[in-house]
């Protein structure tokens, strides 16, 4: 029998945990990028930076940028950064290697509007044997405060057998390095 006081809801005792998981998954995003930006001041580097404008098809009802558009700029980045790592896609193909998305974890802090230019600067995150982040923070360009930062997880494969395999030790290097130092633009600012 049910005593007549409100019992909380099943889930109440849930909900905290997964908060604080989220709040040590952000805590850890945040660590790597604050790690690889200090490496990078110490050397007097900058993280990559990829320069990009909002079109308006971009944009939702409410005037800002769609939530789901930042993976496609994810995308879009990555790309930039991955052709300066290993000059062209193709030189990773030939190979016989190839990489799969198998995580991506975005947090909004601020909306982003049709005509913005944006930067994308990506910083090297965790490298494992078979797989590896990259962190990467959206910023509006000349603003110092972020409007996204995500980080995302590849596995490296090979392609004729689709099966996961150890990052070879030359990737590895690129990886380890990045592309400090260097700035991409396609937003026609200058």
């Amino acid at each position: 029998m049910r005593s007549s006081g409100s019992a909380a809801p099943a889930y109440a005792f849930f909900l905290p945990l997964l908060l604080l998981r989220q709040a040590r998954k952000r805590a850890t995003i945040a660590g790597h990028f604050l790690a690889e930006t200090k490496r990078m001041a110490q050397q007097s580097l900058t993280p990559f930076t990829f320069r990009f404008r909002v079109r308006y098809g971009e944009c939702d009802a409410q005037g800002v940028v769609f939530n789901a558009r930042y993976g496609d700029y994810v995308d879009i980045a990555v790309n930039e950064y991955i052709r300066t790592l290993f000059g062209d896609y193709q030189n990773l193909l030939d190979q016989g290697l190839d990489i799969q998305v198998v995580g991506l974890n975005q947090n909004w802090q601020a909306p982003a509007r049709f005509d913005d230019v944006l930067e994308a600067r990506i910083a090297p995150g965790r490298l494992g044997n078979t797989s590896f982040s990259l962190v990467l923070t959206f910023y509006r360009y000349g603003e110092p405060d972020p409007l996204c930062d995500a980080t995302i997880t590849y596995v490296m494969i090979r392609a004729s057998e689709g099966g996961k395999t150890p990052i070879p030790q030359s990737i590895r290097s690129l990886l380890e390095a990045g592309a400090p130092d260097t700035v991409i633009s396609h937003a026609g600012e200058g």
